[in-house]
């Protein structure tokens, strides 16, 4: 008990989470209209990126969003040959909510547990 007295918590400004939610819907719809994620990849993303950044903020956001960014871009990348390949695997480029936590999850626990 006298452990987590010792251990103070992170500053929270709740502006924080209000901010986080504009910034993951802006990020989930543009990505889902933009054929990145499906309807469940945008929710869990949506709810994932509001939680790191209305927790973290910008240290802990920064890395998720150039990681997506980036992985997103080449999945798109290779025009055919990838189609081809594609169809022998159930996933496709476009990520589903499973995916999302595949990549993110560790990131959104880690972050509640460290508040």
């Amino acid at each position: 008990m006298t452990l987590f007295v010792l251990i103070p918590l992170p500053h929270h400004d709740p502006w924080q989470f209000v901010i986080g939610i504009g910034l993951a819907s802006a990020i989930a719809v543009i990505s889902y209209r933009m054929k990145f994620l499906s309807a469940s990849g945008a929710m869990a993303t949506f709810i994932l990126a509001s939680v790191i950044y209305g927790i973290g903020g910008w240290l802990w956001t920064l890395p998720m969003v150039v990681f997506f960014i980036a992985s997103s871009m080449l999945s798109n990348f290779g025009g055919i040959p990838k189609t081809e390949a594609e169809s022998m695997y159930a996933k496709t480029g476009i990520r589903d909510a499973g995916q999302v936590a595949a990549n993110g999850g560790l990131a959104g626990a880690l972050i509640v547990f460290w508040y």
